[in-house]
């Protein structure tokens, strides 16, 4: 998915975020940092771009679009998610073959396929609530799944996102099945067990509720 060059515009000063830009559009901004009236449209520009809006932490440019290892399936998003994490619990290292998933949540309704056609598979989680997984038959990469408990939302597995390197995770759920040698980064939420997201579903509380 491209991204606009009017959505490039970094944050907090110009001289920070000349980094973090292309370079085709940093002499450019830097020309137009001379105008007031520029500046002021950059700033406006620069929340935007990390989120800064009613009640949603941005994580992503939207719509993003992902899909299976093959290509067999593909799906779009056209929602910002709620909140993205890692998941330490041993049914996502099973999952994923690895010491934790990546996720973002999203809303139910955003999210289609546009290509192909998902197999599922459900199982009991530790909670006892129902937890579908969707993922691709032909080479088994798992997508999104869905909560009995939260019919309103999916999880989408971010490794699946085309968009994955932007996807930028600050809490971590189910840690006391954190493998020794994972760090977490200082600064994030660490919850033992499942995550309180209420936070982050300020904007659209009923979303965590059956």
């Amino acid at each position: 998915m491209g991204v606009e060059p009017g959505h490039w515009y970094g944050h907090r000063s110009l001289q920070c975020c000349a980094r973090r830009v292309p370079c085709i559009l940093r002499e450019h901004w830097l020309r137009s940092a001379e105008n007031p009236a520029c500046i002021r449209k950059i700033s406006a520009r620069l929340s935007l771009f990390f989120g800064r809006r009613e009640g949603v932490r941005k994580v992503l440019e939207v719509p993003f679009e992902g899909g299976c290892q093959c290509g067999a399936v593909r799906y779009g998003c056209g929602a910002q998610p709620f909140v993205s994490y890692t998941c330490h619990c041993l049914a996502c290292q099973k999952l994923t073959g690895s010491a934790f998933a990546t996720c973002i949540q999203v809303p139910e309704e955003s999210l289609s396929i546009v290509k192909g056609a998902p197999s599922s598979r459900a199982r009991p989680a530790n909670s006892g609530n129902r937890l579908t997984t969707s993922f691709c038959a032909d080479c088994g990469s798992a997508l999104y799944s869905e909560n009995s408990a939260r019919p309103r939302l999916r999880t989408i597995y971010a490794g699946t996102l085309d968009c994955a390197a932007d996807v930028e995770v600050n809490a971590h759920i189910w840690t006391k099945r954190r493998l020794p040698w994972v760090v977490l980064p200082k600064g994030h939420r660490v919850f033992s067990e499942a995550g309180d997201w209420r936070e982050d579903y300020a904007a659209d509380p009923s979303r965590l509720e059956r």
